[in-house]
């Protein structure tokens, strides 16, 4: 099953009877067992430098706070744990990491259950690769623009009006311009039918 919850000390404690554990502020607890509505829990100390083995035992509940994932995980593999403090999981679950100071085993968290990892399961920063929106990603769609007169460098061509001139601007002087003005019925001019 793992650990119940993983926590921080938020104050210091002594113990004042056998079977309590000290804490400081700041320490990484896994809490193994909460007895009841006594308010002490059975806690795990991650071990220091002076310790050969994790000490546990009872501390006051109200003297510690959840602590927060330092970082987020993708799980590679699917993995069965080996012993009581591991965690199972399957391949693609984002598990929550809670410590990383020992680069074989991972301190992690899912669906609330908490236990070590091997690391070489798990791809770190997974959640903040995928939350995260990305840079490159393209802008939204424009909202529509009011309809207004079309441009003159407007690609679309408009219908011709056999009855009204398409365009008021003289034509350049050249013979095509002319054989198509006849043929649209406009006049012809003197520079436009002179042969060049």
């Amino acid at each position: 099953m793992g650990f119940l919850g993983v926590y921080r000390a938020v104050y210091d404690y002594a113990p004042q009877a056998e079977g309590e554990l000290a804490i400081n502020d700041g320490d990484l607890l896994y809490i193994l067992d909460k007895n009841g509505d006594d308010g002490w829990w059975k806690a795990k100390k991650k071990a220091g430098a002076d310790d050969e083995e994790e000490p546990t035992g009872l501390i006051p509940g109200n003297y510690v706070e959840e602590a927060q994932p330092v970082d987020h995980a993708r799980a590679l593999f699917d993995y069965t744990r080996q012993t009581d403090e591991e965690l199972s999981f399957h391949e693609d679950a984002t598990l929550a990491v809670y410590d990383t100071s020992d680069p074989d085993w991972i301190l992690t968290g899912l669906d609330g259950d908490f236990g070590f990892v091997p690391s070489n399961y798990i791809e770190m920063g997974a959640l903040a690769e995928s939350a995260q929106p990305s840079l490159s990603s393209p802008p939204p769609a424009l909202p529509s623009r009011p309809p207004q007169a079309p441009s003159i460098s407007s690609p679309e061509p408009e219908a011709a009006s056999p009855d009204l001139p398409n365009d008021p601007a003289p034509a350049p002087p050249n013979p095509a311009a002319a054989i198509a003005g006849v043929m649209h019925g406009r006049p012809v001019s003197q520079q436009s039918a002179a042969p060049r």
